[in-house]
């Protein structure tokens, strides 16, 4: 996997995130709204085509919002929504360091 790669999957997943904390609290703010329908998030992972056989061609996270069908606001779910989110666009952002720092290696080492 590339450098390149590698960062194009961790924005993919924090982008992600951004959309499950965003929808989590859209559907809190309106949990006593009457006749409110809340929003569920989907996530699939994205592969890419790849050129050889040797290589690993990253991907990233494709999210879909879509209404769901007959049930009220779980909060308990909303809230671990939240927190899964939160663990994973810090994971994320962690590995966005990590290679920024292989990069400056890499730059050095070339120097």
């Amino acid at each position: 996997m590339s450098i390149t790669g590698t960062l194009s999957a961790a924005i993919s997943g924090l982008n992600a995130d951004s959309v499950r904390v965003n929808v989590a609290a859209h559907n809190i703010a309106n949990a006593r709204t009457a006749e409110f329908q809340p929003l569920q998030v989907t996530a699939k992972t994205l592969t890419t085509q790849q050129n050889t056989t040797t290589d690993y061609a990253s991907g990233g996270v494709l999210v879909s919002v879509s209404p769901t069908l007959g049930e009220g606001v779980n909060m308990v779910r909303e809230i671990t929504n939240m927190m899964q989110a939160h663990v994973s666009y810090k994971a994320n952002a962690s590995l966005i360091r990590h290679v920024e720092d292989m990069a400056k290696t890499v730059i050095d080492i070339k120097a």
